[in-house]
């Protein structure tokens, strides 16, 4: 249980059980590895940066991947499912350098996608995230700037893309 501050993990960790972060909490991967049975993000805490992890995600509250904040596009590897809770925020950088979620188990939409769209970006699409099981649910978008016209779509199996200018 992360109850409070930052919790940073840059090499590997294993430990049993589901782990927790509380409101007001950060569990900070900085391409560090984390095993366990499952990793319960409550609302108001956080789980950040890019990495590994090996367990089913219930992300409830809030999920921000490396390039968002720094620029620097990261991978944040879940090998399990992920659920997004109606009221969950991820956070992602998209566009020409775009971060990405690669989900091994199955995915459920939910909540917001917030994008910070790299410079450069135009016309197309980019994924931004990858699922090898089943995608459902929907999940909205924020953070397009006025005047670019953009979507989240799933036409591509196994894939949530933003898609830029394209009629889909």
């Amino acid at each position: 249980l992360i109850e409070q501050g930052t919790l940073e993990i840059s090499g590997a960790i294993e430990c049993a059980g589901a782990s927790f972060v509380s409101d007001g909490a950060v569990l900070k991967f900085s391409n560090g590895s984390f095993a366990t049975d499952s990793v319960v993000v409550e609302s108001g805490g956080s789980l950040d940066g890019y990495g590994t992890l090996a367990a089913d995600l219930n992300a409830g509250g809030g999920l921000e991947t490396r390039g968002f904040s720094s620029g620097t596009p990261g991978t944040l590897a879940v090998d399990g499912s992920v659920f997004f809770g109606e009221a969950s925020l991820t956070r992602m950088r998209g566009g020409v350098s775009s971060d990405l979620l690669a989900v091994t188990g199955d995915m459920a939409l939910g909540g917001t996608i917030q994008i910070s769209l790299a410079p450069g970006t135009t016309f197309g699409r980019y994924p931004l995230m990858t699922c090898q099981g089943e995608i459902s649910g929907l999940a909205a978008l924020t953070g397009i700037p006025g005047g670019t016209s953009a979507h989240l779509s799933m036409t591509v199996p196994g894939r949530v893309d933003l898609v830029i200018d394209d009629s889909d």
